[in-house]
């Protein structure tokens, strides 16, 4: 057991001698130190550089790098002249194209659904080709045309070439379209700002307001951001807006005290006309280019006198007689007149009559006797 013990110790011994020789024979050997701070007192010595001279690197071109000197091209004095203009082109215009008018639609209006609100009635429509019926509101579209207006007898599409048609349930309501009323027996200007309305007329002439507010071309009017009225667009020469004394940009600021810059405001004028009875009147205020005017119209009746001609001496004494006072018994004697005047055919149709009962009893007679 002691044994392998001591050679345990032997061999540490040993490698402790070798790491110590090679320690001491492999270290590096540092400098000393000394300082690094310059000495201004040491004296330089200059030694002479070799000047070259670089002007053969370009003269031999070592580097390909040489290039040509290029000379400014000489450009011509030019005066300051302007410019001659140049020729205008000639455009031709072109032709206005030929309107094109589409053949009217297979359609047939059978029948209309009619709502408080017009915008919601419903027609009812048959396809000619197929005999099939749809629905239709306003806006949707039937071959190439669309449903723009539906009202309690008729219905407006509108083609695709921008052609109108209108389809009426009944034949006779295409007559009673084409009889216009005479705006002159709607509206009468009775002074300048004054004006008289035939409301019964007035309401044929214009089915509801939204129609008449499409007549007059309302849009709402604003100044500096503010909602100061209604104003009129535009106006046909022969429109119910100009015989009523209207101009189209005349702005529409109150009816009846009623200021027109809203829409709760403009639904209590429509409930305020809709009160009206006849001999009231309209106050409208309008603005006409910055001018303050005031309007009125009376709802009456307008009745048109008929219009006069020349009489003969012939038609002057029969009328003067006509217009004098007759009497009860002038009365009398002139219908005793009547009755003897007309007392001759009387007598020649009785006498008529009994000859031909002679006749016709002759000839019983004889048939009888022939048999």
């Amino acid at each position: 057991m002691k044994q392998p013990f001591w050679i345990s110790n032997l061999a540490l011994l040993f490698i402790f001698f070798i790491v110590l020789w090679f320690v001491f024979f492999m270290r590096v050997k540092v400098t000393a130190r000394r300082s690094i701070e310059p000495d201004y007192n040491l004296d330089v010595e200059k030694k002479e550089t070799r000047k070259i001279d670089i002007s053969t690197i370009y003269q031999n071109d070592l580097f390909n790098t040489l290039q040509p000197e290029v000379k400014p091209i000489e450009t011509p004095e030019t005066s300051n002249q302007m410019p001659s203009a140049p020729e205008p082109l000639i455009t031709m215009a072109p032709e206005n194209p030929e309107p094109q008018f589409l053949e009217p639609l297979p359609l047939t209006l059978t029948g209309i659904i009619v709502n408080t609100d017009e915008t919601k009635n419903i027609a009812i429509i048959q396809d000619n080709r197929s005999s099939k019926q749809n629905n239709y509101k306003v806006n949707d579209e039937i071959e190439d045309a669309q449903i723009i207006r539906i009202f309690k007898n008729k219905v407006i599409l509108v083609r695709s070439n921008g052609q109108q048609e209108i389809l009426f349930v009944r034949q006779a309501d295409i007559k009673d379209e084409n009889k216009k009323i005479p705006l002159n027996q709607i509206v009468k200007k009775i002074t300048e700002n004054v004006y008289q309305i035939d409301p019964i007329k007035f309401a044929n002439y214009v089915n509801n307001l939204g129609e008449f507010i499409e007549s007059l071309d309302l849009i709402t009017a604003y100044k500096q951001g503010v909602m100061v009225g209604s104003r009129i667009g535009k106006l046909e020469p022969d429109s119910l807006g100009i015989a009523m004394g209207l101009m189209p940009g005349d702005i529409i600021k109150s009816i009846n005290g009623i200021l027109a810059d809203n829409t709760n405001n403009r639904y209590e004028i429509f409930k305020n006309i809709s009160s009206l009875d006849e001999n009231d009147d309209v106050n409208v205020e309008i603005s006409r280019n910055d001018n303050s005017i005031n309007l009125t119209y009376k709802i009456k009746k307008i009745t048109l006198k008929k219009p006069r001609y020349e009489m003969n001496e012939e038609t002057k004494q029969n009328e003067i007689v006509s217009q004098k006072i007759i009497s009860p018994q002038e009365e009398k004697e002139k219908i005793l007149q009547e009755k003897y005047k007309f007392a001759p055919t009387l007598k020649e149709i009785r006498l008529r009559e009994k000859q031909n009962m002679l006749k016709q009893k002759n000839l019983l007679q004889q048939s009888v006797i022939n048999e």
